[in-house]
């Protein structure tokens, strides 16, 4: 059962996996004999290109040892161009971005046993820091009424303080209300604001959304920014000035050694979009 479960992970997975002079590499893992990215990798994607300015990508296609040589080089074709075109999507321009094909002739893996078959239906992608610049994002902690939006630039990070969960669930706990009421103020005192709300969890490996025990599906983060998006149009924002994402584990703020630990890396951030 455990096997199953981390063969299932492997499919509809990504994985920050190395970090060295100032590259990082993500693996995008596709579903046996297709080629399309789903919703988890595409958001997980969208968490890397947050975390720094980029100059250059690489993709590196691969697949399993089922089917001939022929129809593994299309198929590992078909996935590099799948990356390929999300980016491009996310407004990546097509000369930084490079893409080599293997089929199944370069395995990252064996391909004696099902689980490293999977881990073999992946595409590598290398993404290159700009060298000398600062990171995007900026958290920075909110005040007792009105957050200062004339302080904050477009693109910039703040995070909510004193917004939590009950555990494994999107329940808020009452404690919560405070801060979103101070937020709800702040976009009624500048409605041209424009927010993106992004959701965070603790205790998994970066790559990894964390299993909603209300719903039954792994997309924790994803269900607690969607929770404070309901809030905020319940209470009278238009649903044009907000969206929501969730990144799940990825871009901790800090080690998890204690509760306290924990619960900072538990958050909701909000990004300013346009004011």
């Amino acid at each position: 059962m455990m096997r199953n479960f981390l063969i299932t992970l492997a499919l509809t997975g990504i994985a920050v996996l190395s970090f060295s002079q100032g590259n990082e590499k993500l693996n995008v893992y596709f579903k046996f004999n297709d080629y399309k990215l789903d919703g988890i990798s595409k958001s997980k994607i969208d968490s890397l290109l947050h975390t720094s300015a980029f100059v250059k990508f690489r993709i590196e296609a691969h697949c399993d040892s089922v089917g001939s040589n022929e129809y593994n080089d299309n198929l590992s074709m078909q996935r590099a161009l799948s990356v390929k075109r999300f980016l491009a999507e996310r407004h990546i321009d097509d000369s930084l971005v490079n893409i080599k094909w293997m089929g199944e002739r370069s395995p990252l893996f064996n391909n004696t046993t099902e689980a490293s078959r999977a881990l073999n239906r992946c595409v590598e992608l290398f993404a290159e820091k700009r060298r000398n610049s600062l990171p995007k994002k900026h958290v920075i902690q909110t005040g007792d009424s009105l957050l200062l939006v004339e302080k904050l630039e477009i693109g910039t990070n703040f995070r909510l303080q004193n917004i939590n969960f009950e555990g494994g669930k999107h329940k808020l706990l009452e404690s919560s209300i405070p801060a979103l009421q101070q937020l709800l103020r702040t976009l009624k005192q500048y409605p041209a604001l424009e927010i993106e709300i992004q959701g965070y969890i603790c205790c998994e490996n970066p790559g990894l959304d964390g299993l909603d025990f209300d719903t039954q599906t792994n997309d924790l983060s994803v269900n607690r920014a969607r929770v404070v998006y309901d809030y905020l149009i319940k209470y009278g924002i238009s649903p044009k000035r907000l969206s929501y994402q969730g990144f799940g584990a990825n871009n901790k703020l800090v080690e998890e050694r204690t509760e306290a630990d924990r619960i900072t890396n538990r958050r909701v951030e909000i990004k300013i979009i346009r004011k």
